[in-house]
């Protein structure tokens, strides 16, 4: 069972956290029951769905674009002609994880 996974010394904040993640689990357990029977979904529901599920492509951008940033940085003071080479490779990387 989940609850004897947890170690905890602190009995309280391990049951606390138990709840938390059964909780979230039952939620999404309702939600995929719901689009499994075709029953119809609040305005509320649909919105944590699609936000449940364009979350790790919304993190997976954003830490693309800042390990871009940051390679800028870095080879930024190589010069002028790696900091083209940098840029080359970059949008040419994001084009092609944007069509994979």
């Amino acid at each position: 069972m989940l609850k004897d996974m947890f170690f905890c010394q602190d009995r309280k904040a391990c049951l606390c956290f138990y709840y938390f993640i059964m909780n979230r689990n039952n939620k999404k357990d309702i939600l995929l029951a719901m689009i499994r029977k075709g029953a119809p979904m609040t305005f509320s529901q649909q919105a944590r769905l699609v936000l449940s599920l364009a979350t790790p492509a919304i993190l997976a951008q954003l830490t693309t674009t800042m390990m871009q940033y940051i390679d800028a940085s870095m080879v930024g003071s190589l010069g002028a002609s790696a900091s083209a080479a940098i840029g080359l490779v970059e949008t040419t990387t994001w084009l092609m994880g944007s069509i994979c």
